[in-house]
């Protein structure tokens, strides 16, 4: 009774067919020399020109927030670990993108709401939608025109490009471009 007990016992310790094999050197060790070479793999420090292609990749975008995590996650490495990379004048041109991004920004936070829309214009102008932008500020002397005369410093460039963008018929979204 004992020995048949003890034949038991060493089956079950000896395991499945899938257990003896995971237990044999030649399977463990190319085992963990994989799972070795993904760890280095995943935390070895991204070179120069990956750190650039990730961060312009972003830059590409029209989101500011995108431009943010460019900035902090590639390009602001790039400049730290690698100071001599050959994409200075890129890099140095994104930086004063991002700089202006947060000045606008910092910019509509002290601004009245006239200035904001004004401001919300000029960048419809610079993304290519000029007919956008004349209807907004066509919108925008009615709207503000009668409280706010000259202590306000959107109104006259407002007028200015509604004359020089006076040669819309309609806006992209379909609205006539009043003519004054």
């Amino acid at each position: 009774m004992s020995r048949l007990m003890r034949e038991e016992l060493d089956r079950q310790n000896r395991g499945g067919p899938i257990a003896q094999l995971f237990n044999r050197w030649f399977v463990i060790l190319p085992l963990f020399v994989l799972v070795v070479g993904v760890l280095v793999w995943t935390f070895w420090p991204t070179g120069p020109d990956r750190l650039y292609e990730q961060g312009a990749a972003l830059m590409d975008s029209k989101n500011p927030a995108d431009w943010e995590r460019a900035w902090r996650d590639y390009l602001e490495p790039l400049e730290r670990d690698h100071p001599d990379h050959r994409h200075k004048a890129e890099v140095d041109k994104f930086r004063k993108q991002i700089e202006q991004a947060r000045a606008d920004a910092e910019a509509a936070l002290t601004v009245g709401e006239g200035q904001r829309l004004y401001q919300l214009g000029e960048r419809l102008r610079k993304d290519g939608q000029p007919a956008q932008a004349r209807l907004l500020w066509v919108n925008l002397i009615e709207a503000f025109g009668p409280w706010h005369r000259r202590k306000n410093g959107w109104k006259k460039p407002a007028r200015r490009w509604r004359r020089l963008t006076s040669s819309c018929k309609t806006s992209s979204a379909g609205h006539p471009c009043a003519r004054r």
